[in-house]
């Protein structure tokens, strides 16, 4: 295989991380639920993102057909990284997995909570500390 092929089947990949970590996660991951797993936030389904593989699998096979079975004269690079991201994104948000923090001012405390859609729990509040300090409610 030569290194274009591994190169337009790792833009899925890119595409997946940055909008999982900045646009639905906001930059904020929970390192100690990421290590215990007590409140399986991370968990996805049964420990996989499967909406990850269906926007990657997308992306690689858009990727492969726009570069060696039907070239684009502009390249399929920015097209891929796009339509992996839109999949991955759309997928998350419709079925509810990515909520984004909420934001509570209270005597100039900043509180964290996250809640996800069918548990309607709350983060600990070790976890809430985790950008700014103390929490509260």
């Amino acid at each position: 295989m030569n290194k274009t092929l591994y190169f337009s089947l790792f833009i899925p990949v890119i595409a997946v991380f940055l909008v999982d970590c900045y646009i639905l996660k906001k930059s904020r991951y929970y390192a100690e639920e990421i290590i215990s797993g007590e409140r399986k936030v991370y968990w996805y389904q049964g420990g996989v993102n499967l909406f990850a593989y269906i926007a990657y699998l997308g992306g690689a096979l858009f990727a492969y057909y726009f570069t060696y079975v039907q070239p684009l004269a502009t390249g399929a690079t920015v097209l891929t990284f796009l339509l992996t991201a839109v999949i991955y994104g759309g997928l998350m948000k419709a079925v509810g997995v990515a909520v984004p923090l909420v934001e509570n001012k209270q005597d100039n405390v900043i509180a964290k909570q996250v809640e996800y859609k069918g548990t309607g729990e709350a983060l600990p509040q070790s976890l809430c500390q985790i950008q700014h300090g103390p929490c509260v409610g």
